[in-house]
């Protein structure tokens, strides 16, 4: 949906300045024919679909499969958080045998999503840096600035979702650390029949929270917005007062 409207918009804005796009015509200038016109919509919706629809759909199927797995998370840190759960050591054990199961899927997920988040991460990457490259004291068309801002503002909504979504995976898994902390702060001076429990609850408080990585070059956590961001702006200077320097 979001490639016709685009397409459908940017041919608006030829017919209206009535400027012909020889491009997606192959060179041909068709004026604003309704030739031209239908050649700009083809051109730029194929444009659109491949540089945003589908690395988009690949963004929300990623964030909503992470977003899953972090509500099962969430279900074990509140079981955790219940009055009895530490007096019934065998709910106990259940919990902990499916926290296992979960870790062994997330570990499965990492490996799985590995490549995939680092071709989104240098597809967004590529879609920022040519955004600042054409700001470098060029009179832009207004077409020009339509698909520079589409891409920009796509790769930054891309950049931004995939690290928290992907971020909130360790951060549940701390939270159940965390949780089994208090737990045994709190029993830790109990009877010797919670001894089953207290050992169940210090397995769930040694275990390390897991990363989404992307090709293993980053791992993927709140703080990498921030160098990312700060990447950019340095890189954004630079391109922009490459002449001064020069």
């Amino acid at each position: 949906m979001l490639p016709i409207v685009l397409s459908l918009f940017y041919a608006y804005l030829a017919y209206q300045k009535n400027i012909a796009d020889g491009f997606w015509a192959l060179g041909h200038q068709l004026q604003c024919t309704p030739y031209g016109i239908l050649a700009i919509i083809v051109g730029e919706y194929m444009y659109f679909t491949l540089y945003l629809e589908y690395p988009c759909l690949f963004v929300i199927s990623i964030c909503t499969v992470v977003y899953h797995y972090g509500l099962l998370l969430l279900r074990i840190n509140t079981a955790l958080k219940e009055k009895d759960i530490f007096t019934i050591s065998e709910k106990l054990a259940e919990l902990f045998i499916v926290y296992n199961a979960i870790e062994k899927k997330i570990r499965f997920l990492t490996q799985t999503l590995s490549t995939s988040l680092l071709i989104l991460v240098l597809i967004c990457s590529c879609n920022l840096f040519t955004l600042i490259s054409y700001c470098q004291g060029r009179k832009l068309t207004p077409f020009v600035i339509f698909d520079l801002c589409s891409i920009g503002l796509t790769g930054l909504l891309m950049l931004f979702s995939l690290t928290v979504s992907c971020s909130r995976i360790p951060e549940y898994m701390m939270r159940i650390k965390a949780t089994a902390d208090i737990l045994m702060d709190n029993h830790v001076l109990s009877d010797l029949e919670c001894s089953k429990s207290m050992n169940l609850l210090k397995r769930f408080a040694k275990k390390d929270p897991i990363y989404l990585t992307a090709g293993g070059i980053l791992n993927f956590k709140k703080r990498f917005l921030l160098s990312a961001f700060g990447t950019l702006f340095t890189y954004g200077l630079l391109i922009l007062n490459i002449n001064r320097i020069s």
